[in-house]
């Protein structure tokens, strides 16, 4: 039987005495890689059984090697589970601490520009934001279609044998009232919103007025 180990040089292809020279060259064309290896014949049990434990201890590093780079995986995986927490938390600071920014800068310009009369910009958002509010109060704009949409949605007209003639069905019933429920909330908030900006704008409009 033939094997195959590391070459270490021209020599070691040199026919050794006591081998049939049939096996030897069969073992050079069978060679993997000549520039590498070099055949080796083993006779015995003994020398099958020493390249057997070389082998076994060669795959028993190989396995602690593998071993070992499944370890550093899993502790490079947690680090990053842990770097994307940490990630999203530093977003979500900095997402407070931006609204806040703002804010602080808003009521700073506020106090900046107390007593200075409004430039022809601020002037056409305060009449747009009024134009915008009022359109919202009129009973035939938004507020009022919807209002005369829930009220259709609570009618349901009865039909000659006293059973429902038309309506809408549970399920979708039930959707279109949270939508609808949803639509009028959106509104309420951009009506409060209008409301808090006319607010301001009305105080720097005091303001002005009061400035000798």
């Amino acid at each position: 039987m033939s094997t195959y180990v590391p070459c270490g040089g021209p020599d070691c292809l040199c026919l050794c005495p006591g081998i049939d020279p049939a096996l030897w060259e069969q073992g050079k064309r069978e060679n993997p890689d000549p520039q590498k290896f070099f055949p080796v014949v083993k006779v015995g049990f003994q020398e099958l059984q020493k390249q057997f434990k070389q082998q076994e201890e060669h795959a028993g590093s190989l396995q602690a090697s593998m071993n070992t780079t499944q370890e550093e995986i899993t502790q490079l995986r947690h680090k990053h589970t842990m770097v994307k927490a940490a990630i999203q938390e530093a977003k979500w600071k900095q997402a407070n601490l931006t609204r806040r920014v703002l804010k602080l800068v808003s009521a700073q310009e506020i106090e900046r520009k107390r007593g200075v009369p409004l430039d022809q910009t601020e002037e056409q958002i305060r009449m747009r934001l009024e134009d915008l509010y009022m359109q919202l109060m009129q009973p035939t704009q938004y507020r009022g279609c919807l209002n005369e949409l829930m009220a259709q949605m609570c009618v349901r007209p009865a039909s000659s044998q006293g059973g429902p003639r038309y309506g809408l069905v549970g399920d979708m019933e039930g959707d279109v009232s949270q939508y609808v429920a949803w639509q009028h909330d959106a509104l309420q908030a951009v009506v409060g919103v209008l409301r808090e900006d006319l607010s301001v704008a009305d105080t720097m409009a005091e303001e002005v007025l009061r400035k000798p």
